[in-house]
């Protein structure tokens, strides 16, 4: 059974909230010469939050999990390596789970809750 899961937008709390008001500035206001800057700024954030919901992948398969991020490459650990789980939670409906290994701890970040819920019942 092969479980892909990806970021999901609800960790990223304050910037969801952040934009609106940020979009509202920018129309609000009467100084053309800050416009295109609040502009850049919007959009900055934007592409931002796209790059690291859509470029970063947990997939959980037979035998090893695997983390791909875009800029850090891929991480696999097996199964058996990992000794517990453990899920916090961060943002609306979303949270990190934590893979304990002998190693040390692998951070899957910004996960949905059902998703991590789902990654921790497959590593079972």
């Amino acid at each position: 059974m092969e479980i892909t899961a990806r970021p999901t937008v609800m960790a990223f709390g304050k910037s969801l909230m952040f934009l609106p008001f940020m979009v509202y500035m920018a129309f609000a206001q009467n100084n053309d010469q800050a416009t295109p800057f609040i502009w850049l700024f919007i959009l900055g954030l934007a592409f931002m939050l796209f790059m690291k919901t859509r470029f970063t992948r947990y997939q959980v398969t037979a035998d090893h999990v695997l983390i791909k991020s875009f800029g850090l490459g891929e991480k696999r650990v097996k199964k058996g390596a990992i000794q517990s789980t453990e899920i916090k939670p961060k943002g609306i409906r979303a949270g990190t789970l934590t893979l304990n290994t002998a190693f040390g701890e692998i951070k899957l970040h910004n996960l949905s809750l059902k998703s991590a819920r789902l990654i921790e019942n497959a590593l079972i």
